[in-house]
């Protein structure tokens, strides 16, 4: 009779327990490894975001800089724009004030208009000559100051030119006087000195509206800067009226009954 031999069950079950620690070690190294790359991908993550969240507030940053640069910037812009306004506004006062100025010193020269020159002045009692000559020293005085303050070169010119006219007067007629003798010399040097008492009326009347024109609108036209000047030693003498009227002028005009171009208003 045949012998059945049986395997030893020690054998087995020690396979058994060989392929389970097997297994269980495959099992806990793909644990592992899962740990491992889900921890990887987890440190990736947190990185990312701690990168977006560092950008992001270097952006915040930088725009809140910004905003803060442009803020400064505008209240430094403001604050330079204030300081022209009150610089232009001081500058406009101080103009207006000297051109005031000068309307003062023409006003004053005008009740004397008619006596401005020293051969004029002749036929004036003492006070009136003192008056005249106060008026005469005060206009030239006026080239000396407030012309320069008018900030506007055509007013400077033009007062200036008036104050050339006026001292002029006696200097022509002196000037006629040594060229000719007797009745022609009187004649000639009335006629210079009654000439010379209208346009410098003329002339003082299209500065002082030019003046009030810069007052009134910070400026006078640059053409005005061509307008021609009275030749008070011309003889015979010409009427000299201006090219550009300055506005008022004929309403002006109609204030002065001496001059020939009086109108009175109805």
């Amino acid at each position: 009779m045949p012998t059945i031999l049986l395997a030893d069950p020690s054998s087995f079950y020690d396979k058994l327990s060989a392929w389970s620690t097997l297994g269980a070690t495959v099992v806990a190294a793909v644990a592992i490894g899962l740990t491992i790359a889900l921890a990887t991908l987890d440190r990736r993550r947190s990185s990312a975001l701690l990168l977006a969240e560092q950008t992001r507030a270097a952006q915040e940053r930088t725009e809140a800089d910004q905003r803060l640069q442009d803020e400064r910037n505008a209240a430094d812009q403001r604050l330079r724009d204030e300081r022209d306004d009150m610089d232009r506004r001081q500058q406009r006062e101080w103009q207006q004030q000297a051109a005031a100025g000068l309307l003062r010193r023409i006003s004053d020269l005008h009740p004397h208009t008619s006596h401005l020159s020293n051969y004029q002045a002749m036929s004036q009692s003492t006070s009136n000559r003192a008056d005249r000559q106060r008026a005469i020293d005060g206009l030239v005085a006026g080239a000396h100051t407030e012309a320069l303050m008018l900030r506007d070169p055509v007013g400077t010119k033009l007062y200036r030119n008036l104050v050339a006219l006026v001292v002029s007067i006696d200097l022509a007629i002196a000037k006629v006087s040594a060229q000719n003798q007797g009745a022609t010399a009187f004649t000639e040097a009335s006629e210079i000195a009654e000439a010379a008492s209208l346009n410098v009326r003329r002339y003082a009347r299209m500065v002082r509206l030019w003046l009030q024109e810069l007052i009134d609108n910070g400026a006078i036209p640059p053409e005005v800067d061509n307008e021609t000047t009275p030749v008070i030693s011309a003889h015979p003498p010409r009427d000299w009226a201006p090219s550009l009227l300055p506005p008022g002028w004929w309403e002006d005009t109609a204030t002065d009954p001496a001059d020939p171009q009086f109108s009175p208003t109805d």
